[in-house]
């Protein structure tokens, strides 16, 4: 986001908000959750470490 110019305070704060929303929330994947995305969590998907125990 550093790396492009941003014509107004608010267009900035809009692409924040929807970085945070639909990447670093949804996609990334979380250590606290076996490093699944939340919804490959939410899915119950587990780790196949976890499955051969």
């Amino acid at each position: 986001m550093h790396t492009r110019p941003w014509p107004n305070l608010k267009t900035l704060k809009k692409a924040t908000f929807t970085w945070i929303e639909e990447y670093y929330n949804r996609a990334r994947r979380h250590s606290t959750l076996g490093y699944l995305t939340p919804a490959e969590y939410e899915l119950g998907l587990r780790d196949i470490h976890e499955l051969a125990a």
